[in-house]
């Protein structure tokens, strides 16, 4: 009887061990699997990442307007937001001074203390599920609703959101038809794209330098400089006693460099 086992083990052993490579295998299999979900969902729900565009420089000087606190504020908002629009399939991207800045600067313009942001008007319902105690959406009144300004509470930093309707098909403005320049092609739009700003990353349209040329005509020689959210009532470029359109190349090209969040 004894023999018989070990005839029958000896037999079925090569069948066992293929049992069990195959048991291994297919565990690191699903090892991998979840690594790369995790993986995949840490880099689009956190977007920090390291500044490594050689064409663009850090600014020399802190930020001209927003302290450090304030900045740590814009990227903590900047953060929630994203994983929130990321949670509810929200598409955004980066418009106005956020978008020029991105693309001109490398990063936040040192004279720029707000986050653009736009959503087309589809995603609004979705906009408007964030229930949150520590984060809130401001609706804006007329005359300057555009949108919603995402805030923390017992903070005066924002980012604005502004939310594109449909004129015609395919053809998005800002609500109230504000800004009229600021007008999108959904053609130019998908499919969005990843760019580096500061210390972080944003998504901004496929079609970038249409919408910036159509908007900020001349921005690639030019700077225009506007009065600013958080300057205590005195215009940005009349307290540094600026004209309110310079050069790019206006001392050194010194404005010409992004500050980190």
């Amino acid at each position: 009887m004894i023999i018989k086992i070990n005839f029958l083990l000896i037999f079925l052993y090569p069948y066992y061990i293929g049992m069990a490579q195959n048991s291994i295998l297919l565990f690191s299999l699903f090892i991998l699997i979840i690594f790369i979900i995790l993986y995949l969902a840490n880099s689009y729900s956190k977007p920090i990442m390291k500044h490594e565009n050689p064409n663009y420089r850090k600014c020399n000087y802190p930020h001209l307007i927003l302290s450090p606190q304030q900045l740590e504020t814009t990227k903590e908002l900047l953060i929630t937001f994203n994983n929130f629009c990321r949670k509810k399939r929200i598409a955004y991207f980066a418009v106005g001074g956020t978008l020029l800045g991105a693309i001109r600067n490398g990063g936040m313009m040192p004279f720029d203390d707000d986050i653009d942001l736009g959503i087309l008007e589809k995603d609004e319902a979705a906009l408007l599920t964030l229930d949150d105690p520590e984060y809130y959406l401001y609706k804006m009144k007329d005359p300057w609703n555009f949108g919603y300004k995402f805030k923390k509470r017992n903070s005066s930093i924002f980012l604005d959101i502004f939310i594109y309707e449909e004129r015609t098909p395919g053809f998005y403005k800002i609500r109230n038809n504000l800004w009229p320049r600021d007008c999108i092609y959904e053609s130019e739009i998908y499919p969005l794209q990843l760019r580096q700003f500061s210390n972080m990353q944003i998504p901004i349209f496929r079609n970038y330098m249409s919408f910036l040329n159509r908007s900020y005509p001349g921005w690639k020689k030019q700077i225009r400089i506007d009065c600013g959210h958080h300057t205590k009532g005195t215009c940005f470029f009349r307290a540094h006693k600026l004209p309110r359109t310079i050069p790019v190349t206006y001392q050194n090209s010194a404005l010409m460099c992004y500050n980190n969040l």
